[in-house]
Protein backbone atom coordinates (compact mmCIF):
# COMPACT_ATOMS: atom_id res chain seq x y z
CA UNK A 1 0.00 0.00 0.00
CA UNK A 2 1.31 3.33 -0.88
CA UNK A 3 1.62 6.17 1.59
CA UNK A 4 -0.69 9.09 1.58
CA UNK A 5 0.77 11.86 0.65
CA UNK A 6 2.06 14.80 3.67
CA UNK A 7 -0.73 17.59 4.60
CA UNK A 8 0.84 21.03 3.85
CA UNK A 9 1.71 21.50 7.84
CA UNK A 10 3.78 18.03 7.80
CA UNK A 11 4.92 18.98 4.37
CA UNK A 12 6.10 22.38 5.63
CA UNK A 13 7.74 20.68 9.29
CA UNK A 14 9.59 18.33 6.82
CA UNK A 15 11.31 21.07 4.71
CA UNK A 16 12.20 23.27 7.83
CA UNK A 17 14.14 20.64 9.05
CA UNK A 18 16.09 20.23 6.45
CA UNK A 19 17.31 23.91 7.41
CA UNK A 20 16.71 24.03 11.26
CA UNK A 21 16.52 21.91 14.22
CA UNK A 22 13.89 19.16 14.38
CA UNK A 23 12.56 21.03 17.40
CA UNK A 24 12.52 24.35 15.90
CA UNK A 25 10.88 23.28 12.85
CA UNK A 26 8.05 21.28 14.84
CA UNK A 27 7.17 24.55 17.03
CA UNK A 28 7.43 26.94 13.83
CA UNK A 29 6.13 24.40 10.77
CA UNK A 30 2.54 24.46 11.63
CA UNK A 31 2.37 28.60 11.69
CA UNK A 32 4.26 28.97 8.47
CA UNK A 33 1.46 26.29 7.13
CA UNK A 34 -1.06 28.94 8.97
CA UNK A 35 0.68 31.38 7.04
CA UNK A 36 0.62 30.32 3.71
CA UNK A 37 -2.56 28.82 3.78
CA UNK A 38 -4.35 32.01 5.00
CA UNK A 39 -2.69 34.46 2.58
CA UNK A 40 -3.41 31.88 -0.34
CA UNK A 41 -6.76 32.40 0.79
CA UNK A 42 -6.52 36.00 1.61
CA UNK A 43 -5.66 36.30 -2.00
CA UNK A 44 -8.46 34.52 -3.66
CA UNK A 45 -10.69 36.64 -1.14
CA UNK A 46 -9.02 40.10 -2.34
CA UNK A 47 -9.57 38.98 -6.13
CA UNK A 48 -13.88 39.14 -5.52
CA UNK A 49 -13.66 43.01 -3.83
CA UNK A 50 -14.80 45.18 -6.12
CA UNK A 51 -13.74 48.86 -5.29
CA UNK A 52 -10.55 49.44 -6.40
CA UNK A 53 -7.56 49.20 -3.58
CA UNK A 54 -4.17 50.64 -3.44
CA UNK A 55 -1.40 49.00 -2.33
CA UNK A 56 -2.11 49.89 1.87
CA UNK A 57 -5.59 48.81 1.90
CA UNK A 58 -4.31 45.52 -0.50
CA UNK A 59 -1.34 45.26 2.61
CA UNK A 60 -4.28 45.99 5.42
CA UNK A 61 -6.46 43.81 3.91
CA UNK A 62 -3.68 40.74 3.69
CA UNK A 63 -2.45 41.39 7.01
CA UNK A 64 -5.48 41.46 8.61
CA UNK A 65 -6.64 37.83 7.49
CA UNK A 66 -2.80 36.38 8.09
CA UNK A 67 -2.64 37.58 11.91
CA UNK A 68 -6.06 36.83 12.81
CA UNK A 69 -5.50 33.45 11.45
CA UNK A 70 -2.35 33.22 13.54
CA UNK A 71 -3.84 34.00 16.83
CA UNK A 72 -6.99 32.35 16.50
CA UNK A 73 -6.30 28.86 14.56
CA UNK A 74 -4.55 26.83 16.84
CA UNK A 75 -7.10 27.73 19.48
CA UNK A 76 -10.34 26.72 17.51
CA UNK A 77 -8.38 23.46 16.04
CA UNK A 78 -7.55 22.34 19.45
CA UNK A 79 -11.26 23.10 20.33
CA UNK A 80 -12.78 20.80 17.63
CA UNK A 81 -10.53 18.44 18.00
CA UNK A 82 -11.22 18.04 21.44
CA UNK A 83 -14.95 17.67 21.17
CA UNK A 84 -14.99 15.76 18.19
CA UNK A 85 -11.56 14.22 17.94
CA UNK A 86 -12.05 12.35 14.20
CA UNK A 87 -10.24 15.17 12.49
CA UNK A 88 -6.60 15.46 12.70
CA UNK A 89 -5.13 18.45 13.79
CA UNK A 90 -3.38 19.25 11.07
CA UNK A 91 -5.81 19.13 8.82
CA UNK A 92 -7.89 21.71 10.90
CA UNK A 93 -5.18 24.16 11.01
CA UNK A 94 -4.87 24.15 7.29
CA UNK A 95 -8.96 24.35 7.03
CA UNK A 96 -9.24 27.07 9.50
CA UNK A 97 -6.74 29.20 8.51
CA UNK A 98 -7.67 29.35 4.70
CA UNK A 99 -11.40 29.68 5.92
CA UNK A 100 -10.19 32.91 7.91
CA UNK A 101 -7.88 34.37 5.32
CA UNK A 102 -11.29 34.06 2.52
CA UNK A 103 -13.03 36.42 5.04
CA UNK A 104 -13.99 39.46 2.60
CA UNK A 105 -16.12 41.51 5.18
CA UNK A 106 -18.00 41.19 8.40
CA UNK A 107 -20.97 40.22 6.67
CA UNK A 108 -18.81 37.32 5.00
CA UNK A 109 -17.90 36.52 8.61
CA UNK A 110 -21.15 36.07 9.63
CA UNK A 111 -22.15 33.97 6.81
CA UNK A 112 -19.33 31.45 7.40
CA UNK A 113 -19.66 31.21 11.18
CA UNK A 114 -23.33 30.07 10.32
CA UNK A 115 -22.40 27.77 7.78
CA UNK A 116 -19.57 26.18 9.89
CA UNK A 117 -21.97 25.81 13.39
CA UNK A 118 -24.82 24.55 10.86
CA UNK A 119 -21.87 22.48 9.50
CA UNK A 120 -20.57 21.11 13.35
CA UNK A 121 -24.45 20.39 14.20
CA UNK A 122 -25.22 18.13 11.43
CA UNK A 123 -22.23 16.32 10.39
CA UNK A 124 -20.04 16.34 13.57
CA UNK A 125 -22.29 14.83 16.41
CA UNK A 126 -22.22 11.51 14.38
CA UNK A 127 -18.57 11.40 14.05
CA UNK A 128 -18.46 11.77 17.52
CA UNK A 129 -20.39 8.96 18.47
CA UNK A 130 -17.90 6.26 15.96
CA UNK A 131 -14.16 5.06 17.37
CA UNK A 132 -11.24 6.09 16.07
CA UNK A 133 -10.36 4.84 12.98
CA UNK A 134 -13.82 4.11 11.39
Amino acid sequence: MQPSPPDLTSLVVALLTLISSKEIAALVGPYVAIVLASSIAAGWALSGVEEELNWKKSARFFLLRILTAVIFTVTIANLIHNAFGSIPISILLIVIAATIGSIESVADLRAKINAGWDWMLKVLPSARNKPDGQ
